[in-house]
């Protein structure tokens, strides 16, 4: 059996063929999810699938066709145009004040320039990531393509602590303000959080974004829906019933029974 790529987030290291993963192909959503709206915020649940949707378009922007093979998207997708990607990944960052926040965004944005081989000479997190995507695209010859994964996570900290959350907040906010300043420069965004309840008031100076969380086109473009479970995970349901001296229906029906209920379409 295909090795299950317990808390693995990388879809490098999913299609890594050494380490012979199991890979469950969303890239049937992903071609018209990354062709379709230019701004884009998605929500979904913890421990659903989101860090590794923003891994799969951070590979898929940079053009790394061999990770693809094999893959619903391989022969859809233009492998000719590859993109600047600029990554902002809140999961680990440890954010409990406006000076925490900034602190992070500046030393993210110096850390990508300089892997880029760029110098930014902008003071604060805002001009640094203004200046960052301007200058990417000059040098790249090609618009950039921004991913932010585990948004709200800057926020959460803070949730008893209305001074400080109204201060990330705001602060959160002018730097999404950039995203739409320098729109002649970027290709696509995307911007994955937990909760839309807890952006309230970010978005107000940041309204070219489009909200695909409950588009029922992108439905399963993270989780697992009844056919994908059946298809990708036979064998261990097999093993599963075998363990336990269950039928397959029995055993789907347990799975189900733990697991079942997500619905973004009604369906």
């Amino acid at each position: 059996m295909k090795k299950l790529a317990l808390g693995v987030k990388s879809f490098e290291e999913i299609r890594d063929a050494k380490n012979d993963f199991v890979y469950v192909d969303k890239t049937k959503y992903i071609v018209e999810f990354a062709e379709g709206c230019r701004v884009i915020v998605f929500s979904r649940p913890p421990h659903f699938g989101k860090t590794l949707l923003v891994s799969t378009l951070e590979n898929l922007f940079s053009g790394k066709k061999e990770l693809f093979k094999g893959l619903y998207i391989y022969d859809k997708w233009n492998w000719q145009k590859t993109y600047p990607v600029i990554k902002i990944d809140f999961s680990d960052a440890q954010i409990t004040t406006r000076e925490s926040l900034e602190k992070f965004l500046s030393n993210l944005m110096s850390s990508i320039a300089k892997e880029n081989g760029i110098t930014l000479i902008s003071g604060s997190s805002g001009m640094k990531f203004s200046e960052l995507i301007q200058r990417l695209s000059e040098i790249k010859k090609q618009k950039v393509v921004i991913l932010v994964d585990d948004c709200d996570n800057a926020l959460w900290s803070n949730l008893k602590n209305p001074e400080d959350l109204e201060a990330v907040q705001m602060a959160l906010g002018r730097f999404f303000q950039i995203v739409k300043s320098c729109d002649a420069d970027i290709h696509f965004v995307l911007i994955m959080n937990v909760l839309k309840i807890i952006f309230s008031g970010i978005f107000s100076g940041f309204n070219n974004y489009t909200d695909e969380t409950l588009d029922e086109k992108f439905s399963a473009i993270c989780g697992y829906t009844q056919e994908e479970l059946e298809k990708y995970f036979k064998d261990y349901i097999g093993a599963l019933a075998k363990n336990y001296s269950w039928s397959k229906e029995k055993t789907l029906e347990a799975i189900k029974f733990w697991y079942g209920g997500y619905s973004w379409d009604g369906k």
